[in-house]
């Protein structure tokens, strides 16, 4: 008997989206993680024209749009070029407050992450073409 873990989705189709581990070729499915980078990723996030080669650092450049700057030079843009590790750090808490700034967590969107993935599936040929392969509808 397979075990399911939601309705029918086979374990044994569920695989690693990420690890630290050597790349295993072009059909490598690490690259399905956030922190992947490859493919530049365009999109308009409220109202302004951006790109950047992770949705990691497209989803901490988010962040900054419902920020408070509170003091220093940072400029958010910087994100948008950084690695999908740096990215994380600097949209986090301590990484916001080392800049400046503080999340307006009443007013902050996480849904986002649905906009950027879609552009992304839309945009990356690779990535499309590995999660298809996954052949697991949930």
């Amino acid at each position: 008997m397979t075990k399911r873990l939601h309705s029918d989705v086979d374990v044994q189709k569920v695989f690693q989206f990420y690890s630290k581990s050597k790349k295993t070729g072009h059909n490598d499915p690490k690259v399905l993680s956030n922190f992947s980078h490859g493919a530049r990723i365009a999109i308009t996030l409220y109202g302004k024209k951006v790109s950047a080669l992770s949705v990691e650092a497209l989803f901490q450049y988010a962040k900054y749009q419902f920020a408070d700057k509170k003091s220093g030079n940072f400029d958010p843009d910087a994100i948008l070029e950084m690695s999908p590790k740096d990215a994380k750090f600097a949209g986090g808490r301590k990484g916001m407050t080392i800049n400046g700034y503080k999340l307006k967590q009443d007013e902050w969107d996480g849904m986002i992450m649905k906009t950027i993935v879609a552009a992304r599936f839309e945009q990356d040929e690779n990535f499309q073409r590995v999660l298809m392969a996954t052949d697991v509808m949930v």
